[in-house]
């Protein structure tokens, strides 16, 4: 236990410290929602959630030490999940998607564990019957309904305890599998993989996870999902007894089943963590209008301004999570915008909205280096090629209307002198094309030499090889070898006494 609150308490000083990156997070997702809401033609309700989700500080705590809280990559997963979340409709999810899971004490928040976690309790006794197919589309809605009622509860309850004289975070859940009296569980990996996908999308809300009553016959399924499971979510699976839940919760907040005191009827009329989050996510969402607007949603981009503003990029963090919300609710009628205005109401323009890099590009867009010279050089000279400004036409103009450039009369050998002078300019008075032109020259030279000596380099045996093939067809080894018996026939026809013993050298042939 002493592990866990430790755990806790690092998380908590990592919170307070990493405000200032969770604000700037929070001010970057809403700078691409006005792109977000044109792009997709969202509606007044899908707006009002995705800024609900916005304002959970802990969520995107969570994305941040998921990315180890590095600014573009936390931005271009949270503009994914939300994209998710648009495509799924998750705030249209209510209790009634999922009554079929819900009539009997299946899976429920009961309590708190001796950190202050919630416990999500699951009973796989009561699990509804499956289907024989599409198991994984029967599951989903109601993993996705459980996932974010715990995302609503966490940050709701940092935010109270935040506020009160003993803050802490609450980070994750404690979650309780009793595996007792389950019945036949589907042994299917693409289940497991798509319920690893959902915990993708909530990360780190899950800390830990104790299986209980885990017998023998489950050991395949525990080696099944060993194989989708990360090494940071097995060491967070344990298999305790249920004697030994009494060191992580207190026994008036344990159920009967579990050993505990506490009482193991459930009633979904009487939980009151269900009816609160959906009441409140009901509440969140405002009413539609009472007078049809005259410019539709779909067409026009002044009726997204009306409902919605840009969030300057000096925007005071303070203010990010209180007056936000306020433009989000419809305009009166008398202040309805026409397309010839020139701002709205909320001083932000009516015309096309300013594009905003899109969050694929951000990690690309951090990692830009500054070009080199000769890079930066090369790229100016291939973008003049391509066009001449009008002012440098202009310019070049005046000069032959005010000079009169000599080279136009071919008279004499004089005027042939003037004209070269007059094309090649003193370095003084060299127009700009003139400098770009040599300068082009240059570099190509300085290009194709280095060209040259890198691949006399490169294939230097060759070029060896080749001068022996020279040399050796020009017979200069038949002059070697007649200089060397020369040198010989002069040393063995040395003059000396009649009876000396000398050498004699003929025709190629030596003698004594």
């Amino acid at each position: 236990m002493d592990f866990h609150r430790q755990r806790l308490d690092k998380l908590y000083e990592l919170y307070v410290k990493e405000q200032t990156l969770i604000d700037s997070v929070q001010a970057a997702v809403r700078r691409e929602l006005p792109l977000l809401v044109q792009e997709l033609h969202l509606s007044l309700d899908q707006t009002a959630a995705l800024e609900n989700y916005i304002q959970d500080k802990v969520t995107m705590f969570r994305f941040l030490r998921k990315n180890n809280f590095s600014l573009p990559h936390t931005l271009s997963a949270l503009m994914d999940t939300i994209r998710w979340r648009i495509d799924q409709q998750v705030e249209t999810i209510q209790l009634s998607s999922v009554q079929d899971f819900l009539g009997m004490p299946f899976c429920f928040f009961r309590n708190f564990d001796r950190c202050g976690r919630p416990i999500l309790v699951i009973q796989l006794q009561h699990m509804p019957t499956l289907p024989s197919t599409d198991i994984v589309d029967y599951l989903t809605p109601f993993t996705i309904f459980m996932l974010e009622i715990a995302r609503q509860y966490t940050a709701e309850l940092t935010e109270l305890r935040l506020s009160s004289d003993h803050p802490a975070l609450v980070p994750d859940m404690l979650v309780l599998v009793d595996f007792k009296n389950a019945r036949g569980l589907p042994m299917d990996r693409g289940l497991l993989r798509a319920f690893v996908q959902l915990l993708k999308r909530y990360p780190g809300i899950t800390g830990s996870v104790c299986l209980l009553n885990f017998g023998w016959m489950y050991q395949g399924l525990w080696q099944m999902c060993k194989l989708v499971l990360t090494e940071e979510a097995k060491n967070r699976v344990s298999f305790p007894k249920v004697s030994e839940l009494a060191s992580l919760v207190e026994d008036e907040d344990l159920l009967a089943d579990l050993n505990g005191n506490g009482a193991v009827d459930w009633d979904l009329e009487q939980d009151n963590v269900y009816e609160k989050y959906q009441a409140n996510l009901a509440s969140a969402l405002p009413s539609p209008p009472s007078s049809p607007r005259p410019i539709t949603r779909r067409n026009s981009t002044a009726s997204i301004h009306s409902v919605y503003y840009d969030t300057s990029d000096n925007l005071a963090p303070s203010s990010c999570s209180t007056s936000f919300l306020s433009p989000l609710t419809p305009v009166a009628s008398h202040l309805h915008l026409s397309f010839t205005s020139a701002s709205s109401v909320y001083a932000t323009p009516t015309g096309t909205l300013s594009p905003v890099p899109s969050y694929t590009n951000l990690a690309k867009a951090y990692s830009i280096q500054p070009p080199k010279l000769r890079s930066s050089i090369k790229a100016l000279l291939s973008a003049e090629d391509h066009g001449v400004s009008s002012l440098l036409l202009k310019q070049k103009l005046r000069e032959i209307q005010g000079q009169r450039w000599p080279y136009a009369s071919s008279s004499s050998s004089s005027s042939s002198s003037s004209s070269s002078s007059s094309l090649f300019p003193s370095s003084g008075s060299m127009p700009n094309g003139w400098r770009r032109l040599l300068l082009r020259l240059l570099i190509r030279m300085e290009n194709k030499s280095k060209r040259i000596l890198r691949h006399t380099v490169r294939y230097r045996n060759m070029f060896y090889w080749i001068l022996v093939c020279v040399i050796l067809r020009n017979r200069l080894g038949d002059v070697l070898h007649s200089l060397f018996i020369l040198s010989l026939e002069i040393l063995a026809n040395r003059p000396a006494g009649d009876r000396a013993v000398g050498w004699h050298l003929t025709a190629g042939q030596m003698t004594l």
